[in-house]
């Protein structure tokens, strides 16, 4: 009986590093994702700002439609594609991952400043959001598939100028 148990608690033991290390590798490749991903959008690069998305991501921003991969690529193409003096500085912090088999839940916080030039003056927009993203890994890395805002603010950009 002693033995049964001993063996037992080694099990778990092992099982519970293999979840800890699969849970850590997933991070590891995951937040490596989200800053190509960042560095993509900073540089209005839509092929990049892409690349890591599943052919069936769906993006949701409530009150707002689901929006489809080929929805979400035409939206950022119109949007870089305005006014060349727009940038953007996109950062996300990777919160809280829960990894199952090939999938992961991943909690994150999100921040981007959308800086535009108006008669002059310099507006910013900044946008927080919380997202819950589900990713799956695939022959060619982790993809995400669905990435949902829970919650989010925008500031007015017409409020104060960045520069007076």
């Amino acid at each position: 009986m002693r033995c049964a148990f001993a063996a037992m608690i080694t099990f778990v033991g092992v099982v519970t590093t293999a979840s800890a290390d699969q849970t850590e590798e997933a991070r590891t490749a995951i937040a490596a994702e989200y800053r190509k991903w960042d560095a993509a959008f900073n540089h209005k690069d839509v092929r990049g700002a892409t690349h890591c998305l599943a052919p069936n991501f769906v993006q949701v921003s409530p009150p707002d439609k689901p929006m489809t991969l080929a929805q979400y690529r035409q939206t950022i193409t119109t949007l870089f594609g305005q006014d060349p003096s727009v940038t953007f500085t996109k950062t996300t912090k990777v919160g809280k991952i829960a990894v199952s088999g090939k999938s992961a839940i991943v909690m994150i916080r999100g921040h981007m400043v959308i800086s535009a030039t108006v008669l002059g003056k310099q507006y910013n927009t900044v946008f927080d959001s919380q997202m819950r993203d589900v990713w799956v890994r695939t022959g060619a890395g982790w993809r995400c598939t669905k990435s949902t805002e829970l919650s989010g603010t925008r500031t007015n950009p017409f409020a104060k100028p960045a520069n007076k």
